[in-house]
């Protein structure tokens, strides 16, 4: 099986993660990965979280 390795590149709030989310929900084949979210504190960012595609959650900065 070949590996195939698709950048996903955008503007803030164009729909990034919400592809990647769809799609990897869809797929029937094993993923790897991780994406960021914004972690936002009175309404200002205030750091992002790191994501892993198989579930995992960790603060990045």
């Amino acid at each position: 099986m070949t590996k195939t390795n698709i950048p996903i590149t955008g503007p803030p709030r164009c729909g990034k993660s919400t592809l990647i989310e769809k799609v990897v929900s869809r797929i029937e084949r094993p993923v790897t990965g991780f994406f960021t979210r914004e972690i936002k504190g009175k309404g200002r960012r205030v750091g992002f979280s790191i994501n892993t595609l198989d579930g995992k959650e960790g603060i990045l900065a």
